[in-house]
């Protein structure tokens, strides 16, 4: 699925770029043993790496974002550019994400009235800021291109909250976005009119979108062995509806014993606990900031039996951290 097109496109908008100097290794360097796909999203990690060492304040994001749109000979976006409608978009992206192997999550939420995409990272422990922001710069640059050409060409989002402080080039931000950006926040997502989701897409194709959905399956189960076994298991910890965090359970979704998940994930230097951990952090985001969930509520959802444990996780979690103060109300951690 994501072969080497992602790549070749960060590579030739790094190349356009006047303000790095430096080349980055070759391509052929990376080439050691693995797959293809796992090869390709490996230099793809190292050229992002590679343009913020050199530069941290790059806005390289914004620009691969906006060029992006380009990958119409790439499946994935030929799958999610054919869906009906822009929530079918949305929702095919979510949940086929995972097997491109990236390490952001995206989440869709459908409210009433505002509706919203966020931007998870459950499958590290600590996500580096540049990451962060080129991950959302390429996402929202890439979905107010979605917006404009399925719904009108002067549409712009609510809001936008970004996980990061406010970079030297944010002018740039409020040109492109047009709306209000808060900095610093518990997670990164944009807010937007619900009725945009029932847009129609301008290459929408119900054949076509289900032919390349069943060849991305079909890729899937035959290359995902190659996938960190712990990559596995946070996916499916973060796809469930409703959360489960039993280590029966994910056991059972992944045609494993429960002896064996933890063997396996024993083998990568992980434990259930750990990935569960990882997996609710995140999980504890976007029930309280995405979808506006209060505290007893996010604890019932994500399995947790008191509202002591839920507090002493989330105080372990978020305590120093600008997500402390924003993500929760006193009154709720005090009756807690």
């Amino acid at each position: 699925m994501i072969s080497d097109i992602y790549f070749r496109l960060l590579l030739d908008t790094i190349t356009k770029d006047p303000s790095i100097k430096e080349k980055p290794d070759n391509f052929k360097d990376f080439s050691s043993g693995e797959t293809e796909g796992d090869t390709a999203t490996t230099y793809f990690s190292y050229l992002v790496g590679f343009v913020f060492q050199d530069n941290p304040q790059s806005d390289m994001g914004l620009s691969f974002g906006k060029n992006v749109v380009a990958l119409n000979l790439c499946d994935f976006f030929r799958m999610i550019s054919t869906a009906e409608t822009v929530e079918e978009c949305l929702l095919t992206t979510v949940s086929i994400y995972h097997i491109l192997g990236l390490i952001p999550y995206p989440v869709v939420y459908k409210g009433p009235e505002v509706s919203s995409v966020a931007i998870a990272f459950p499958y590290e422990e600590v996500c580096e800021e540049y990451v962060r922001r080129f991950t959302s710069e390429v996402f929202f640059a890439y979905g107010l291109d979605l917006f404009q050409k399925s719904v009108s060409k002067d549409v712009k989002p609510i809001r936008m909250f970004l996980d990061y402080p406010k970079p030297d080039y944010a002018d740039q931000y409020q040109e492109l976005f047009d709306c209000e950006i808060i900095y610093d926040s518990p997670i990164s997502l944009v807010e937007f009119p619900s009725y945009m989701l029932s847009a129609t897409l301008p290459n929408q194709n119900n054949t076509l979108h289900n032919i390349y959905m069943e060849k991305a399956f079909d890729s899937w189960a035959a290359t995902k062995r190659n996938q960190s076994f712990r990559y596995r298991a946070i996916t499916q910890l973060m796809s469930q509806s409703p959360y489960n965090f039993s280590s029966t359970s994910l056991a059972q979704a992944m045609n494993i014993s429960t002896r064996g998940l933890q063997k396996r994930l024993a083998a990568e230097n992980s434990s259930y606990s750990k990935v569960c951990k990882q997996a609710r952090r995140e999980l504890a985001k976007i029930c309280l900031f995405q979808k506006g969930m209060d505290f007893e509520q996010t604890a019932n959802a994500l399995g947790f039996q008191t509202q002591v444990s839920f507090k002493k996780f989330f105080k372990e979690q978020f305590a120093g951290n600008p997500l402390s103060t924003l993500l929760s109300k006193p009154e709720q951690l005090e009756s807690a």
